[in-house]
């Protein structure tokens, strides 16, 4: 299908799959010396043909059975591609299936990666990668919005790639930062000496790491959306719209749509796909009354216009085409009409795009979200910047007067418990005691010793075991015993034995020694796996229970209620103890039964009964009042959300303009508000899941506007699995295929027209025209600079720097540029890209102007753009990663407003069709130079622009297209080779014929001069 929006060079082509055929096999022709001859060569003529045409049969059967076989594959793989019928309950139900399948394929991949990073890299690696800060100490500078501001300082400068808005892990150095109960902190600001981050309290002063986490909030919001329209608790119209969208693209990948009629409509169906479209999107039109303080241009006015009488509109806006100045348009148009208006955006910088837009244009907006996540100069904006009402901010003050005096009350009992008890912070965060493994020569005879010393002295233990999970109970091997105290572990290692050392048999069946142990499991097990019963076994769940502290707590919640922090590493599974215990497990397996022992050490403080008749101990009035206390803390703080909730609720209501993010807008929260208007901006880094968080916050008859471009950045995925399966779909793209047509901004106000030049013929079809002057300004620290645009051709080499690629060649030209143009210009007027996170990272450390990705860039522009591209190899097939991406190149190029330089390797990037065609552009204006010199190149020929006729797939192509490819390809190249033979058999014999004729006319002269002729 060719869309009218899309470029000509993008556009899908429907080819036919070519014939392979043989190369035919020329013999030298001779006369038939008789008429029995002439039939033998003829029947030989007719056995060959009919050889032929059997091959050529039996290739077109194969070729035809691989063709159907990948497009079975191809279904399977797709998971949603051509369904056999236009059922459309089930296509949506079947759509819901998939999308949910593939959310948790990307949630799965991302914990993959982030466990494997925390597991396996070391904190080093972690921190020149930019994944991590630390060994940091933390301090407190200060509150903000009501929570604590916590400042983390390195020993050292240290970059780092988290952003504002990020959510980090805090945890111990020596800890893992994976554990459930490292803190949480969310990131305000970041610079090369520290971080600010907001948290709930800070914590001690000791050496801390910082470490990315798992988001888990956008996968639950995905699949929460997804069951949603699934279950069709939706708007009924988004419900039926949602399925019509469905049924529409289904219908051209059946039979009877091969024609190339989008939406024709099969025998006796009562209305096509595409016209049921076209009248369930029909709304009532606004006549919406556009500001005049915000004048828009004839394309804007075009696409409002376009926007008012459909349920689900969609228009396309290239770059600085004023797709923002467009969106505060409608948005105050609609508002000022008395319709409740959301903004949304997939990200929080696109999201902080349209505030300051609506800001601008002086419409009251309300951005919902952290404080932390949106930019410093629109803070002011956000939902808990803003005043509640007279009595409600009363009882919220009155509300938090009580926390804080209930929080210093605890602060005081628990410097009293640290004064007087000593013995109640005995409790540490790690064991560093002794640990001996048995059996091992050099620690079998002292770790049974010290074993042997507790039994004859009869003295607690803590006892413990781990055991390999069987599909029945009874059987599950016991692979490790511990027992351990105060300074020392014993690790009883029995590899599958049934048979125990004498002193620990003994020390099990003493009635004498205690065994601490937590649950009735270890008792059954040992009497289970060795025959005999355990003697004077404390249980601790049980012993707690009695001295009122609760029923079935865990060890970590009974460690936490004496102020012990358990750093246990909780992804070491129990099914990894057979074979040779790693340091890990060692540690894990020690820490277990050291806090066993503690636990029952502080337990044994206080009084067995529990009665008010007995005095009672002062550990145990001191806990008893902090139980109390935290109770009371936890009644407040619930009424003071309930007040803060009310509050945030009013606020919203009386917003004239609401904007949040995608994930924040379907936040329990905001589950129930609902609007008339919803405005999805970038739509085209939107997936389909996300883009749907959109369509739950429409009322019944609410509107839903998506901007976005699909020649632009596409959504981020980081399964391969899922990308090839559909995730990497935009909603924008998404609803392209289902039939929707988008309106195109035409008119660009942000670039050189030379800038542009080259992405409008490209990617727009010349549709993109300028609305600005071309500048003749030039630069003066850059006198070689005489075009906005410019190619500089550096003989760099690429480096592997972990997972990325830098090239300190381009590194060294880049600063060079750079401190030459702050001559003149300022550092805002100046942005750096690089698609490479090892090369952003280089670049941050010496620059003082903003670096970032391509996807930081997005949707933002620089007076002056300089772009690294880092690749350059000399390896003939070698590729050259992202730079490949024609979406990410036409943004990477169009941030520029007044020049445009790009750093990089000629010959490494003219091997790539598109990058080819723009260097040969950027040449033919005299505007490739080369490092360090800066010496122009000329090109050899002259310029004649090529339209790209290459298909570009809008998604990586899956393994069964790539092998389809293939195949093509090889075709393609056997019938290449056949018409080069077929060339070199009629030119021999061509030179055949004109030897003899040549021959002949030699002989008829010999013989006339002969003859005196």
């Amino acid at each position: 299908m060719q869309l009218a929006s899309w470029p000509q060079g993008l556009a899908h082509q429907t080819r036919a799959p070519a014939q392979p055929w043989r190369p035919r096999r020329h013999l030298p022709r001779q006369p038939p010396a008789s008429a029995s001859a002439a039939s033998a060569a003829s029947a030989a003529v007719s056995a060959r043909v009919a050889l032929r045409g059997q091959r050529r049969s039996r290739e077109t059967e194969r070729d035809e059975a691989d063709d159907a076989e990948d497009t079975e594959a191809e279904d399977a793989w797709e998971g949603f591609g051509t369904p056999r019928a236009l059922d459309k309950e089930a296509l949506l139900q079947e759509f819901v299936s998939h999308q949910r399948v593939l959310v948790d394929t990307e949630f799965e991949e991302q914990k993959r990666i982030i466990e494997t990073r925390l597991k396996e890299w070391p904190l080093e690696r972690l921190v020149e990668e930019g994944l991590s800060l630390g060994p940091a100490r933390a301090e407190k500078v200060g509150s903000f919005f009501g929570d604590a501001l916590v400042r983390f300082k390195a020993e050292r400068e240290q970059l780092q790639e988290a952003s504002p808005g990020d959510i980090l892990l805090v945890s111990k150095v020596t800890s893992n930062p994976l554990l459930p109960d490292a803190l949480k902190a969310q990131v305000v600001n970041v610079t090369g000496e520290h971080m600010d981050c907001v948290m709930e309290y800070a914590p001690a002063n000791m050496e801390l790491r910082l470490d990315k986490g798992i988001n888990k909030l956008d996968h639950e919001r995905a699949q929460s959306v997804l069951k949603d329209l699934g279950a069709g608790d939706l708007a009924t119209p988004i419900c039926e719209l949602w399925k019509v969208f469905l049924s529409a693209k289904a219908s051209h990948a059946l039979p009877h749509a091969g024609s190339g009629e989008v939406g024709k409509a099969s025998s006796g169906s009562p209305a096509s796909p595409k016209d049921e479209l076209e009248k369930l999107n029909q709304l009532e039109e606004w006549n919406l009354r556009l500001p005049e303080d915000l004048p828009l241009d004839a394309s804007q006015t075009e696409a409002v216009q376009f926007l008012e009488d459909q349920r689900v509109a969609m228009v396309q806006g290239p770059p600085g085409c004023g797709k923002t100045r467009t969106a505060c348009a409608l948005l105050k148009a609609a508002s000022q009409q008395g319709k409740r208006c959301l903004a949304v955006a997939d990200s929080n910088t696109a999201a902080d795009q349209l505030l300051r837009g609506l800001l601008g244009c002086g419409v009251e907006a309300l951005r919902l979200g952290s404080p932390a996540a949106v930019s410093a100069e629109l803070r002011g904006a956000t939902l808990r910047a803003q005043p509640g009402s007279k009595r409600d901010e009363k009882l919220k003050s009155k509300l938090v007067k009580k926390i804080s005096a209930i929080e210093e009350r605890m602060g005081q009992l628990e410097e009293t418990v640290n004064q007087d008890r000593q013995r109640l912070r005995q409790g540490c965060e790690t064991f560093d005691g002794r640990i001996f493994q048995v059996p091992s020569e050099a620690e079998h005879a002292e770790g049974l010793a010290w074993l042997a010393g507790k039994l004859r002295r009869g003295e607690a233990v803590a006892w413990d075991m781990e055991w390999i999970p069987d599909s029945r109970r009874s059987q599950n091997p016991v692979e490790l015993l511990q027992f351990a105290d105060d300074d020392t572990a014993l690790l009883v290692k029995m590899g599958g034995k049934r048979q125990l050392p004498k002193v620990v048999r003994e020390l099990l069946t003493s009635s004498d020694c205690i065994k601490v142990t937590v649950g009735q499991d270890d008792r059954d097990k040992v009497e289970q796996s060795f025959e005999l019963t355990a003697a004077n076994v404390v249980d601790l769940q049980s012993l707690a229970q009695e001295k009122g502290l609760g029923s079935s707590l865990g060890l970590q919640k009974m460690a936490q209620l004496f102020g012990m922090k358990m750093f246990k590493d909780h992804t070491i599974t129990m099914s990894n103890w057979a074979g040779q215990l790693s340091k890990e497990q060692v540690q894990y397996a020690a820490e277990d039964a050291y806090f066993t022992y503690q636990i029952y050490d502080q337990l044994s403080l206080f009084d067995v009964h529990g009665s008010d008749e007995i005095e009672t101990d002062e550990a145990q009035d001191i806990f008893r009042q902090m139980k109390r206390l935290r109770n009371q803390r936890l009644q407040l703080k619930r009424q003071l959300n309930k007040v803060n909730q009310h509050i945030c609720r009013e606020i919203v209501k009386k917003a004239e303009v609401v904007v949040s993010t995608l994930c924040t807008a379907n936040s329990w929260m905001w589950r129930q508000e609902l609007f008339d208007v919803v405005l999805l901006d970038e739509a085209g880094q939107a997936t389909v899941p996300h883009g749907l968080m959109g369509f739950r916050k429409l009322q019944e008859g609410g509107r839903l506007v998506l901007i976005g471009d699909p020649m632009q950045l596409p959504p981020v995925c980081v399964s391969q699995m899922a990308a090839h399966r559909g995730l990497s779909t935009s909603i924008f793209d998404f609803l392209l295929d289902c039939g929707l047509k988008p309106k195109m901004l035409s008119i660009q106000y942000r670039m050189q027209p030379l800038i542009s030049l080259w992405p409008s013929e490209t990617f727009y079809k010349g549709r993109l025209r300028d609305g600005i002057m071309a500048d003749t300004a030039r630069f003066r620290s850059l006198p070689w600079l005489r075009q906005p645009i410019a190619f500089v051709d550096v003989a760099g080499q690429e480096e592997l720097g972990g997972t990325s690629y830098f090239n300190l060649r381009e590194c060294n030209a880049v600063r060079e540029t750079v401190a030459r143009l702050l001559e003149e210009l300022d550092p805002e007027d100046i942005g750096v890209i690089c698609p490479y996170r090892s090369q952003v990272l280089r670049l941050k450390r010496d620059l003082c102007v903003e670096v970032q990705s391509v996807d930081g860039f997005q949707g933002r522009e620089k007076k002056v753009i300089i772009f690294s591209c880092v690749r350059a190899h000399n390896e003939p097939r070698g590729g050259i990663g992202f730079l490949s991406d024609f979406r990410r190149l036409n943004v990477a190029i169009t941030r520029a407003q007044r020049a445009l330089i790009v750093f990089g390797n000629r010959k490494t990037l003219q091997r790539h069709f598109m990058w080819a065609n723009w260097l040969h552009f950027v040449g033919h204006h005299d505007s490739r130079f080369t490092w360090p010199h800066l010496l122009p190149q000329a090109n050899l020929s002259a310029y004649t622009f090529k339209f790209l006729q290459r298909s570009w797939e809008r998604r990586s192509p899956s393994p069964i297209e790539q092998r389809r490819e293939s195949r093509n390809k090889a075709n393609a190249a056997q019938k290449l080779r056949r018409a080069r033979m077929n060339r070199r058999w009629k030119c021999r014999k061509n030179d055949d014929r004109t030897s003899r004729k040549a021959q002949r006319r030699m002989n008829f002269a010999k013989l006339a001069k002969r003859h005196g002729r």
